[in-house]
């Protein structure tokens, strides 16, 4: 789950290089405390799972997100 307990107070921002569990390397832009762009990395091929903005999304690593 992306940014699942964001505080109110932070309702823009960005991370870069968040380890996760699987081996995989997170980062994250969000405004208006929904995420707008995101990119995950690990292994090519390893498939995962996240939850962006409430929708679970299944992937393969190397993984891009963007919101239009």
């Amino acid at each position: 789950d992306l940014l699942p307990a964001l505080p109110a107070a932070w309702q823009d921002g960005e991370f870069f290089g968040l380890c996760a569990r699987g081996g995989f390397t997170v980062s994250a832009r969000w405004e208006k405390g929904r995420v707008i762009h995101c990119r995950i990395d690990g292994k090519e091929g390893t498939q995962a799972r996240v939850r962006i903005n409430g929708e679970e999304i299944e992937f393969q690593a190397p993984f891009s997100f963007a919101q239009a």
